[in-house]
Order: C-alpha cells, then sequence, then structure tokens
C-alpha cells in the first residue's frame, strides 16, 4: 500500500498485520501514527506515538516496513 503524500510503500510484517487484527487499528491508523506521531530511535527501528497508539517501523529508501503496532495501556 502507498503512503499518503509519497510515492513510498507501507510493507507491513506477518506479526504486525496480526496486531493489527487482533488490535483493532487500521491501516489509517498506522499510516498517520508515521506521518504525523512523535518519533523516537531504537537502533534502526523508529517508535512512533499518536492518539494512544505506538507502531515501530524500519525506514528504507522508498518503503517503510512495519515491524508491530499497538495500543499503550
Amino acid at each position: 500500500m502507498e503512503v499518503p503524500g509519497t510515492l513510498c510503500k507501507l510493507r507491513p510484517s506477518l506479526h504486525a498485520a496480526d496486531r493489527m487484527i487482533s488490535q483493532g487499528i487500521a491501516t489509517g491508523e498506522v499510516l498517520e501514527a508515521i506521518l504525523k506521531g512523535a518519533k523516537r530511535r531504537e537502533g534502526e527501528r523508529v517508535v512512533s506515538t499518536l492518539k494512544g497508539k505506538e507502531v515501530v517501523f524500519v525506514k528504507r529508501p522508498c518503503r517503510y516496513f512495519l515491524v508491530t503496532a499497538y495500543w499503550l495501556t
């Protein structure tokens, strides 16, 4: 799936896709967190927090590899 406003693609891992389904997190919410959330680095991974959820991803040239997504408790 394409990331709005870019030509880049979002590639969720199987784990991330499972977490999105089990936690009820929509793809649009993940994209919004990636684009607008407060970010911190954890090694090569980026953790982005927005509206009570966190998404963990790796940014590569024109690719966002989604590692996981979850609600903060």
